[in-house]
């Protein structure tokens, strides 16, 4: 029976059961994205290139666009292809999709290619806790006996992209190695090796080399498997022993697992809110309208909110720290609904996932299962960025006003003009300047 092994959503020669199951006379079909977001100009790019990888390697491979049920069993049937394999499912439009391909008759295999739990390992949807906390403590001891798949081939290294900022976002390389497969398996050597040692102390920070692992892009690209990554982690901990730093890391990839299981289950309903009601906008909707843009220009009047949607911007990449800063001021300071703020990140981000970006903003916004979370702008400021290096990195017009220090986070005249939270006032203390 030939297969068609869409292959789109696990590009990698890595740990990818779906090139795995690949036998002759297959072909595979790469699905190439048509929304005009950044991560889908990023993804073409690399579909094209792991086409031509695929073709070296002698495999039949059709990329092109294919977004509904018919045009991909069209594209089977004058393959003369017989049976479809592709990722599971997590967001709603895509569980429809397989529903609607397993209606037309044509048989189906699935596998969770993107995911940690596999096989056994798979919780129930009915009984999926609510918290994240049980989730992980149910399925993590289990974990470290789930072994990868071994690479048919190995990835060649490639020519360098051409890099568009020069924002000191994480590793030197990484805007022009985005794409590299190889290179993503030798950042992870690197990171478990050193920088992980000290995670849980610099996953907070805002901007650097190595204060995050910056594993998220290739992982929501499909480039990276997050199961070898997680054994390699765990292969360190075996060698050098356990410590917070790479527990803490581990604890990172289990949420993006946790939020994968959570849109599974609730589909549609992860876009809108689900165990609780959506946070309601407190201001007009046209007001609305103007503070949302404001928001995404950086124009806000909040240095650090303003600094860290200008690095959004420019790079299409923002810290962890800084995506729960920024949505708690839109969502709770601003009196925007969160799903505006959760669409344009789906526009902007590079490391784009839809799972973990609607879970977390609903998660903040107190749209899931627990209550919202508000963040003290000027505390947060104190905490992650007392001298203003962040903030005057990415608003250089700060430095003509502000000498140093926590003034360069008072809030200026953005194009809000705002007032600020009075629970701000005792880390403004910290200022040397009046207040604007």
């Amino acid at each position: 029976m030939t297969q068609l092994v869409i292959l789109d959503e696990a590009p990698r020669l890595h740990d990818n059961p779906l090139l795995n199951c690949l036998c002759q006379g297959d072909w595979v079909l790469l699905r190439t994205p048509t929304e005009q977001t950044r991560q889908a100009q990023l993804k073409r790019e690399l579909l094209a290139q792991f086409a031509a990888v695929l073709r070296q390697f002698g495999y039949q491979v059709t990329a092109q666009p294919a977004n509904s049920a018919n045009e991909i069993i069209a594209i089977a049937e004058s393959l003369q292809c017989q049976q479809l394999v592709m990722a599971e499912p997590v967001a709603h439009y895509e569980l429809q999709l397989v529903k609607a391909l397993q209606a037309s008759g044509m048989p189906i295999q699935l596998d969770d290619v993107n995911g940690l739990l596999r096989d056994n390992l798979r919780p129930e949807l009915a009984s999926l806790p609510p918290s994240y906390s049980q989730f992980r403590r149910l399925r993590e001891p289990a974990l470290a006996t789930s072994p990868t798949q071994p690479a048919r081939y190995q990835a060649a290294p490639l020519a360098p992209r051409q890099s568009d900022t020069d924002v000191a976002f994480g590793p030197a390389e990484l805007s022009a190695r985005l794409l590299d497969e190889r290179w993503w398996l030798q950042q992870v050597e690197r990171y478990v090796a050193g920088p992980m040692r000290h995670y849980k102390d610099s996953r907070n920070g805002l901007l650097g080399r190595d204060f995050a692992s910056f594993f998220s892009t290739p992982l929501a690209l499909g480039l990276l498997s997050i199961r070898q990554l997680y054994q390699r982690i765990l292969h360190v901990e075996q060698q050098q022993g356990e410590n917070p730093s790479s527990q803490w890391l581990r604890y990172e990839l289990w949420w993006r697992e946790y939020f994968r299981w959570v849109g599974r289950k609730e589909g549609h309903r992860l876009f809108t809110g689900l165990a609780r009601h959506p946070t309601p906008p407190t201001v007009h909707q046209d007001l609305q309208q103007q503070h949302l843009r404001a928001w995404q220009a950086g124009r806000t009047g909040v240095p650090l909110v303003d600094a860290n949607m200008r690095l959004l911007a420019q790079t299409g990449l923002i810290s962890n720290r800084g995506r729960q800063l920024v949505a708690s001021y839109l969502v709770f300071d601003l009196g925007v609904d969160w799903r505006l703020g959760a669409r344009w990140f789906e526009q902007q981000l590079l490391d784009y996932d839809c799972a973990s970006n609607y879970g977390n903003w609903a998660y903040l916004s107190g749209a899931l299962y627990s209550p919202a979370r508000w963040f003290n702008q000027l505390k947060q400021a104190y905490e992650y960025d007392r001298d203003g290096t962040f903030v005057t990195a990415m608003l250089p017009e700060l430095l003509q006003h502000k000498p140093a220090g926590m003034a360069r986070h008072q809030p200026y005249v953005g194009e809000l003009g705002l007032p600020f939270d009075r629970r701000w006032y005792e880390y403004l203390q910290h200022a040397d300047a009046g207040l604007v």
